[in-house]
């Protein structure tokens, strides 16, 4: 396996969601009074908690995104190994996360990684916080702060006959998910 673009794809994989502890009820956004810009689709007066789901099942360095609770929207997700940011560019705007701790982490867990002989598969999990990058955010993202507590799932099972870190996969996912809380200001 190729630890760079497993990232990667692990990296498209976050995802974010919520529904528990949501207080403030979700409006229709159509106008934002304090900026001016046109908007379409749920946000939740002011922010709130956030629930990010990203997965994918290849090495790709995209994948795709849901968010449920204080803002619900889907999309894509991609990985910048060199900046560390990874862009969630949702139907409705798009923001930035600073995944550099995250991205370590798992890239340290993948050279520990381990196939299991007998079956063939294998096992890799992280856990961290993500910041959303300031500045980052457009459309109705665009004055968003917050942070998210991800964890990243890597289960993998390999062709028989190549059974070792290195080997083809046959089967992948990567999901990464988590709680966040945002504002919007």
């Amino acid at each position: 396996m190729k630890i760079g673009l497993v990232w990667l794809a692990i990296c498209t994989a976050v995802a974010v969601c919520s529904t528990a502890g949501a207080t403030q009820s979700a409006r229709p956004v159509s106008e934002s009074a304090s900026h001016g810009l046109v908007r379409t689709g749920l946000l939740s007066v002011g922010g709130g908690r956030v629930h990010l789901t990203d997965y994918t099942n290849s090495d790709s360095s995209t994948s795709s995104a849901i968010l449920t609770g204080a803002a619900g929207d889907y999309g894509r997700g991609s990985l910048n190994q060199s900046t560390g940011h990874f862009v969630l560019q949702l139907s409705r705007g798009s923001f930035t996360l600073q995944f550099s701790d995250l991205d370590a982490a798992f890239l340290a867990a993948l050279r520990r990684l381990s196939v299991h002989r007998s079956t063939c598969s294998a096992f890799a999990q992280v856990s961290g916080t993500a910041p959303i990058v300031a500045g980052t955010g457009t459309g109705l993202y665009a004055h968003l702060t917050g942070a998210f507590s991800l964890t990243i799932t890597l289960d993998e099972v390999f062709h028989p006959g190549g059974c070792s870190e290195l080997g083809p996969f046959a089967a992948q996912k990567i999901v990464t998910s988590g709680w966040g809380t945002i504002k919007d200001h």
